[in-house]
C-alpha cells in the first residue's frame, strides 16, 4: 500500500500517476484513488459497489445523483484523446480496516472536462458519525475539499497523456441546493439524524450552504438549471453554481471574479458531457465545437452581441445578461462575473404583528398639480395631534397640515433571494422552502405576506412642498419576520450598500406590491405586481386640456378618479416648462416603529418549542437603561439582549448581516435618544433615520404607543411622522437653494454687465427669501421632538448646509458687489475720455477755419461728429 508524504494525506505527484494509490493520514482515514482508464481491483470495484455506492446514494436526490454504475463505466473505460470528461473519484475509509470489511466515512467526485480545462466538483459527502473534527483534530470534510482536491488538480495537471493542454485548471465549480427552491419530497428526510433513524435522506440545503461558504466557495450569480442527468430524469432547477478556489488560476489570485469565458465553456462541457446519456442526442458535435471555439474567443466587450451560440440557451443569454446586468450598474467589472458570497438561509428569531415601516415621499408642487385635489378642511384622525406637537406660535399660525388618506389591502412578493453588498462582499440571503421551513421549525420565507398600505400627506403651507407618507404594515392576523422589515426599509436606507443609486432601485424593485381583496382567501390570478413607488404614484408628463377646478373630498377617503390608477397620487404638470421635468416624487427617508410584548410578538427560542409568546424583549430595555458606558457590557450579555441588541442594529441601519455586530458596534448603534427613554419606549437615530422601540408588558396601561391607538388609520407614531416630515421639508428647501445658488455662481462667472449681475442679485434675493420663509425652526412644544427634530437634522448636516448657504448667498453677493464696483470704475473712465475728446473739440475751431478756407468744414465737421458719437454709445454701452 503506498503511503504519502504528508500528514493531510496529500497524494504525491509520483503516487497520482502510478495505478491505484491507497494511503494512509493521522486523520485515521485511507483514501482510494479511482479514475478514467484504470483497471480496478475486484477488491477495489466491490468496495465502490457495495459500500461507496449506498452512502452517496444516501446523501444526494435521486435527480440530483448520477447511477453510480455510469461513474464506474467511465472509470474502467480507457481514455482517448476525443474523451469528453475525465473521473476521478476518492473514497475515505477507516484506517485499519481491510478490503473485506471497509467502513465508508466519505468521498469525493469530481470531472475534468479537456477542452475547456474546468474541473466540476460532482459529489461530496462524509457519513454524519464521521463529520466535524476527530479526535486527532482532523478535519475529514474540511480535507477532501482543501488538500485532497488540490491533489485530484495536481493529477490532471501532470498526467503523462497531458489531459490539460495549458497546464493549470481553470476553475473548480460545482452545484448545490438553494433552499428557497427546494422543497421536502416524499420520503426525504432533511435531517441530521436520518441516517441514525434508517430514513431515506440527505443534508438540509442550509447546512450545505454554510460548509461550503466555510472553506471559501463564492457563487457564480446566474440562473443555472441543471441538464438532465439521464433519460429517465428530468432538468434540475433548485441548483444554484458555486467556484472553488482551491488549486485552480484563481487559487492566488483575487477570488471577486471569474471570467465570463469559463463559466460558459462550462456550461457547454457539462450539457455535451450529459447529453451522451440521451437517447437521441440534441447537441451534436459541430454545435459543440463551435460554442468552445466561440466561448475561448469571448473576450471583447464591443463583440458581446456578434457572438453566435449554436444553442443560445447554454451559454450566450445566461451569462451575457449578468454582463448587461454589471453594466448598468457600473461595477467596471468587464469581461468578468462578479462573485457573490454564499448565500446564508433565512432562520427568523423574531414575528412582529404591531410594526410599522413608513416610507416619506416628497413632491415639489410648484410645477405639478394633483389631477384629484385633497380637502382642506382639517383633518378629523391628525388634527388634535398637530395641535399637541406643535409651540404655541405655530398653533395660532400653522406652518403645515397633515391629513390622513386612506387604508389599502395589499399582498407583498418578497423574492427567494435577497442580495445586498456588505463591506466589500456580495451578500445574499435566501429563504427556506414553506414545507422545510416547518421541519426547522419556522415558516420560513413566506413568498407572499398579506399586509396594508396606510396613506397620509402633509402639505407646507409656507411653500409648495407636498410629504406622503405610506407606512407598510402587517394585516390583521399576519406578521413581519426581522427579515421582512429590514428588506423593506432597504427602499431608503440601503443606497450604503450598493455600488450606485441605479443598483440600489434595482434590489429595491425585487419586492413587488398589488392590491388585495380582503375577503378573497387566496390570491386572485389577474393580480398584477409592481414595484412601490410604481403602484403608489403616476406622473402624466401632458397637462391636461381642462385642469380640475379646486374642490374638496372627504377627509378619510381617497378623493375620485376614473383616470389613475395610483394608490396615493396623479400628478400632472401645471406649467408648459414643467412638461420637460421629470417624474416629481422623490422618495427621501424613511421610519421604522415596533412595538413588542405578549400577543405583539413572538420569538423562536429553539427548534424544539418552535414559536413562544415573547416574554423577554423587557431584557434589551434593561440595558438600554444603563449608563453609557456600561451599556451591553455584561459578561456574558443575556442571549435574548444579545440576539434582539443585533436584530435591532439591523433595524436602525438597515442591514441584513446583523449578527456580524459585535458588542462595541452595537453599543455605538443602539445609542437611545435620552428625552425619550423610559423603562419600556425608545427611540433610535442612526444615518439619518429613525427608529421606535416600544415593550408593551401591560404593567401600566397609562403608556400605551400612539402607534395603537392609531391602529384603525394612521397605524404609527403620528409625532414621529410630522416631526420627520419638518426635518424632510428642510432638507429639501436646503438642498434646493444649494443648487439654484449654484447655478447663479455658473451665471455670475459669465456676467459681463452691470444688467446681467443685477440679475443674478434679484436671483439671489429670491432664493433666499424662500428658504427664510420656508426652512422651520425647531416648532414643537415637548422636549422629546424638539430633541429628534436636533438630532435628525444635525445627523444629515442639515445645519451645516444651510449655513453654507448663507456663507454661499454672501459670497456672490460680494462677487456682485465688485462687479459692479469695477463696472461703475470702468464707465467714469470712458466718461472722462469723452469729456476729454469735448475738450478737443472746443479748440479746433482755428482747425475749421483752415479746412473752411479750402472748402472742406462740412465733411470734417460731420466725420468728426460721427466719432465722437460712436465712442459716447461704447462708453454708455460699456457702463450698463
Amino acid at each position: 500500500m503506498l503511503r504519502s508524504q504528508t500528514v493531510m494525506g496529500k497524494f504525491n505527484q509520483q503516487q497520482l500517476s502510478d495505478g491505484r494509490p491507497s494511503f494512509d493520514s493521522v486523520g485515521g482515514f485511507i483514501f482510494d484513488h479511482m479514475h478514467t482508464g484504470m483497471e480496478l481491483s475486484a477488491e477495489m470495484e466491490r468496495v465502490f459497489t457495495d459500500e461507496f455506492a449506498p452512502h452517496y446514494c444516501f446523501h444526494f436526490p435521486e435527480d440530483e445523483r448520477e447511477d453510480p454504475r455510469d461513474i464506474l463505466s467511465r472509470i474502467k473505460s480507457a481514455y482517448r484523446d476525443d474523451q469528453r470528461s475525465y473521473t476521478q473519484v476518492i473514497m475515505a475509509r477507516l484506517a485499519g480496516s481491510d478490503w473485506s470489511r471497509s467502513e465508508v466515512a466519505g468521498g469525493i467526485i469530481v470531472e475534468f472536462y479537456p477542452r475547456s480545462e474546468i474541473v466540476i466538483l460532482t459529489y461530496v459527502f462524509v457519513r454524519r458519525k464521521f463529520r466535524g473534527k476527530s479526535s486527532e483534530g482532523f478535519h475529514l470534510g474540511q480535507a477532501l475539499l482543501d488538500d485532497i482536491l488540490r491533489s485530484m488538480i495536481k493529477h490532471i495537471e501532470v498526467h503523462p497523456k497531458n489531459l490539460c493542454k495549458s497546464g493549470q485548471v481553470r476553475c473548480v465549480i460545482f452545484e448545490t441546493e438553494t433552499p428557497s427552491r427546494t422543497p421536502v419530497v416524499e420520503g426525504v428526510v432533511f435531517s441530521s439524524d436520518a441516517e441514525e433513524e434508517g430514513g431515506s435522506g440527505t443534508v438540509p440545503p442550509e447546512h450545505r450552504l454554510e460548509f461550503f461558504r466555510r472553506v471559501g466557495a463564492k457563487r457564480i450569480p446566474i440562473q443555472y438549471t441543471q441538464p438532465a442527468l439521464n433519460d429517465e430524469t428530468e432538468a434540475v432547477g433548485n441548483l444554484d453554481l458555486f467556484l472553488l478556489p482551491q488549486g485552480s488560476e484563481l487559487d492566488t489570485t483575487s477570488t471577486r471574479r471569474i471570467a465570463a469565458a469559463s463559466v460558459m465553456l462550462f456550461l457547454i462541457d457539462i450539457n455535451w458531457s450529459l447529453d451522451r446519456y440521451q437517447p437521441t442526442p440534441r447537441y451534436t458535435q459541430a454545435a459543440y465545437d463551435n460554442d468552445i471555439h466561440v466561448a475561448q474567443s469571448f473576450g471583447l466587450q464591443s463583440q458581446i452581441n456578434n457572438f453566435k451560440f449554436q444553442d443560445i440557451r447554454l451559454a450566450a443569454e445566461k451569462v451575457m445578461h449578468v454582463l448587461r446586468k454589471q453594466d448598468a450598474q457600473k461595477t467596471l467589472a468587464g469581461d468578468y462575473l462578479l462573485l457573490h458570497e454564499v448565500p446564508r438561509a433565512e432562520k427568523p428569531f423574531l414575528r412582529a404583528s404591531t410594526v410599522g415601516i413608513c416610507l416619506q415621499y416628497l413632491v415639489d408642487e410648484v410645477d405639478f398639480v394633483l389631477v384629484s385635489p385633497l380637502s382642506d378642511a382639517p383633518c378629523p384622525v391628525f388634527r388634535s395631534f398637530e395641535l399637541d406637537v406643535f409651540s404655541s406660535r405655530f398653533q395660532r399660525a400653522p406652518v403645515m397640515k397633515t391629513s390622513f388618506v386612506t387604508v389599502l389591502n395589499i399582498w407583498i412578493s418578497f423574492p427567494d433571494n435577497f442580495e445586498f453588498t456588505s463591506e466589500g462582499r456580495e451578500e445574499a440571503y435566501t429563504g427556506l422552502y414553506k414545507n422545510l421551513c416547518q421541519h426547522h421549525g419556522v415558516e420560513g420565507r413566506r413568498k407572499l405576506v398579506k399586509a396594508r398600505l396606510r396613506i397620509s400627506t402633509s402639505k407646507f403651507l409656507r411653500c409648495d412642498n407636498r410629504v406622503w407618507h405610506v407606512t407598510i404594515s402587517p394585516a390583521v392576523g399576519s406578521y413581519f419576520d426581522e427579515f421582512d422589515i429590514i428588506k423593506l426599509t432597504k427602499h431608503f436606507n440601503g443606497i450604503q450598500e450598493a455600488v450606485s443609486l441605479e443598483a440600489w432601485h434595482l434590489k429595491t424593485e425585487g419586492i413587488l406590491f398589488a392590491r388585495r381583496n380582503p375577503r378573497a382567501m387566496e390570491m386572485e390570478p389577474a393580480i398584477v405586481f409592481k414595484p412601490l413607488r410604481d403602484l403608489l404614484f403616476q406622473f402624466d408628463p401632458t397637462r391636461s386640456s381642462k385642469q380640475p377646478a379646486q374642490g374638496s373630498s372627504p377627509p378619510l377617503t381617497m378623493a375620485p378618479s376614473t383616470t389613475t390608477t395610483a394608490l396615493a397620487a396623479h400628478y400632472r404638470p401645471k406649467t408648459k416648462a414643467a412638461e420637460t421635468k421629470k417624474d416629481p416624487v422623490r422618495l427621501e427617508t424613511g421610519l421604522v416603529e415596533i412595538v413588542l410584548g405578549k400577543d405583539k410578538s413572538w420569538v423562536r427560542e429553539s427548534v424544539v418549542k418552535g414559536w413562544t409568546n415573547d416574554t423577554v424583549a423587557a431584557s434589551l430595555f434593561l440595558e438600554l437603561n444603563k449608563p453609557a458606558e456600561d451599556r451591553f457590557c455584561s459578561d456574558p450579555l443575556p442571549e435574548h439582549a444579545r440576539k434582539y441588541a443585533t436584530i435591532f442594529c439591523g433595524f436602525s441601519l438597515g442591514i441584513l448581516d446583523f449578527h456580524r455586530q459585535s458588542l462595541s458596534e452595537i453599543n455605538d448603534t443602539l445609542v437611545p435618544r435620552d428625552a425619550s427613554l423610559t423603562s419600556n419606549y425608545a427611540t433610535i437615530v442612526g444615518r439619518g433615520r429613525l427608529f421606535s422601540l416600544t415593550v408593551d408588558d401591560e404593567a401600566d396601561n397609562d403608556e400605551v404607543s400612539p402607534m395603537q391607538t392609531t391602529e384603525d388609520t394612521i397605524g404609527f407614531n403620528p409625532y414621529l411622522m410630522i416631526t420627520s416630515a419638518v426635518v424632510v421639508n428642510n432638507f429639501s428647501e436646503v438642498r434646493r437653494a444649494h443648487n439654484l445658488l449654484d447655478e447663479v455662481g455658473s451665471q455670475l462667472t459669465k456676467a459681463k454687465t452691470y444688467a446681467k449681475s443685477h440679475a443674478c442679485a434679484k436671483s439671489i434675493d429670491d432664493i433666499m427669501q424662500r428658504i427664510h420663509k420656508s426652512y422651520l425652526s425647531n416648532v414643537f412644544n415637548y422636549d422629546n421632538e424638539q430633541d429628534l427634530y436636533t438630532a435628525l437634522m444635525g445627523d444629515q448636516d442639515i445645519f451645516q448646509e444651510f449655513e453654507e448657504v448663507k456663507q454661499l448667498a454672501m459670497t456672490l453677493e460680494g462677487n456682485i458687489q465688485h462687479l459692479r464696483e469695477r463696472s461703475i470704475a470702468q464707465h467714469e473712465t470712458r466718461f472722462e475720455l469723452i469729456l476729454g475728446l469735448v475738450g478737443v473739440a472746443g479748440v479746433s475751431g482755428v482747425l475749421f477755419d483752415f479746412i473752411d478756407d479750402h472748402g472742406q468744414a462740412s465733411w470734417a465737421s460731420g466725420a468728426l461728429i460721427v466719432v465722437l458719437t460712436i465712442l459716447l454709445l461704447l462708453s454708455v454701452g460699456f457702463g450698463s
